[in-house]
């Protein structure tokens, strides 16, 4: 006796597009995966259909990850990038307020590195910079 009920849908070993879109079962539009030739990334939508969660690399091999807060602004960015690494906390507006990273003092990136801590006074628009002590 056969089996009643739906069908599956076939599942394909492949799909080749510049961007995908994928929504809910209402038809919000909830995510997005595009392949650009000097960026490609993934976004993941908030309720209000902005992005709250970004991963990108560019064509010159930069990687960010960048996390929202609920209005959309910058909450938290990490970065890697050729001339060093950092993970910035931003304020509620998007502004950076705390940065720690490496930076890649040298001519290339295999030259000297130094760590970095920089906390920023938004109110007063000053900030402290701490890096290790050299030799």
């Amino acid at each position: 006796m056969a089996k009643k009920g739906k069908s599956k849908p076939p599942i394909e070993k492949c799909i080749s597009a510049e961007s995908i879109r994928l929504v809910d079962r209402a038809g919000k539009e909830r995510m997005r995966l595009h392949a650009g030739s000097s960026i490609s990334g993934i976004q993941i939508l908030g309720p209000s259909g902005l992005p709250m969660i970004e991963l990108q690399v560019t064509s010159d091999g930069e990687a960010t990850l960048r996390i929202a807060n609920s209005n959309s602004s910058t909450a938290i960015s990490i970065g890697s990038k050729q001339n060093g690494n950092g993970v910035t906390v931003h304020n509620h507006d998007g502004l950076p307020s705390t940065s720690i990273g490496i930076d890649h003092l040298g001519d290339d990136t295999s030259g000297h590195s130094g760590g970095y801590l920089v906390v920023r006074d938004l109110k007063n628009q000053n900030h402290t910079i701490i890096r290790p002590m050299t030799d």
